[in-house]
């Protein structure tokens, strides 16, 4: 059995810039789950998923895990998760074996029966936050397996490019510089921008934030999402439209950079990383309102940078990282 202390990585594949989805095994059945710094609970489509909007997904795409066909245990108990945005996910909650990345863990889960707004190309989510988040007993991974930290380096589609999840470890090959931490929370991943600003074409834009607000780094978020003030004004500095948030295909060769200064850490997010081009055409910007307050540092951000979830310690480091050079035939 691998030793959990040694650094575990897997891939995560690219969804559009939108979804990085990476394999996991429940029992006996390999599955592909979004894996989620956002949140705690690990649940997966089930036999019986119904869905309104297509969020249980299709079967010849994203498998559904059947407890008859495993070695798990019903525990006689029903769980239902909620998260931002209204989206939400409920069944029946099992025991098992969960391996991710070589690291495995007995632990409870979900197979939902019913999901909606949770639309993603994987068959379900796995939870990678604190407990604290946990809707159900004995379903924090984290904690049963004792990881230490988690690393996240975030693919460019355009680059044809896998995406990584370390796991009590660093791949040096995927940033530029040192890491540097900022403090964060043992109940979630916080991150205090107070004081800090996004500078555009010379021009700094506030990190407007104040105490009780919230701010978190969540993988399982696609855009960066900050007040909607603020988001106005980053737009129209890259040249998206405030309201719409579309851009021109064709600004990412002269698109300015967004330089994102907080606490001790200066990062830099490029249009190879805030422009999103979706399969059903044009593009937009990747940075997008969250209200009168708060910020979701999500996918967008995390593409430009590395990002170390250090959990033993109860800090998250960051540096820039190291992709691919563009295909300037599609940029």
């Amino acid at each position: 059995m691998p030793r959990r202390d040694f650094p575990h990585s897997i891939p995560e594949i690219n969804y559009l810039d939108e979804s990085w989805v990476a394999q996991a095994t429940i029992a006996e059945q390999s599955l592909f789950f979004l894996l989620d710094t956002g949140s705690s609970d690990t649940w997966v489509n089930g036999p019986d998923c119904e869905s309104p909007d297509g969020s249980c997904g299709v079967e010849s795409v994203d498998p559904i895990f059947d407890p008859a066909a495993n070695a798990v245990n019903y525990t006689g108990l029903q769980f239902t998760t909620f998260y931002s945005g209204g989206s939400n996910v409920s069944g029946l909650l099992y025991s098992g074996n969960l391996n991710l990345a070589g690291i495995s863990a007995k632990t409870t889960f979900g197979v939902a029966k019913h999901s909606y707004g949770n639309n993603m190309p994987a068959s379900g989510i796995f939870g990678l936050n604190f407990k604290s988040l946990n809707s159900f007993s004995n379903g924090n991974f984290m904690d049963i397996s004792s990881i230490k930290s988690l690393s996240f380096y975030f693919s460019n589609w355009i680059n044809n490019d896998l995406g990584l999840l370390t796991i009590n470890g660093v791949d040096e090959t995927k940033f530029i510089g040192p890491i540097k931490y900022v403090p964060s929370s043992d109940k979630d991943y916080t991150l205090d921008p107070s004081g800090g600003e996004f500078i555009v074409g010379g021009c700094a834009i506030p990190m407007k934030f104040k105490p009780g607000d919230l701010s978190y780094v969540d993988t399982g978020t696609t855009l960066l999402l900050v007040p909607n003030t603020v988001a106005a004004q980053l737009n129209s500095a890259i040249g998206a439209d405030p309201v719409t948030m579309a851009i021109n295909c064709s600004s990412a060769g002269t698109s300015p950079s967004i330089t994102m200064n907080f606490q001790n850490i200066s990062l830099v997010l490029g249009p190879e990383h805030y422009i999103m081009r979706p399969r059903s055409g044009g593009c937009f910007s990747g940075i997008g309102g969250m209200g009168e307050s708060g910020y979701a540092w999500g996918d967008t951000f995390l593409r430009a940078v590395y990002t170390v979830f250090d959990r033993e310690h109860t800090r998250i480091g960051f540096a820039q990282a190291v992709h691919p050079r563009l295909n300037s035939a599609s940029a």
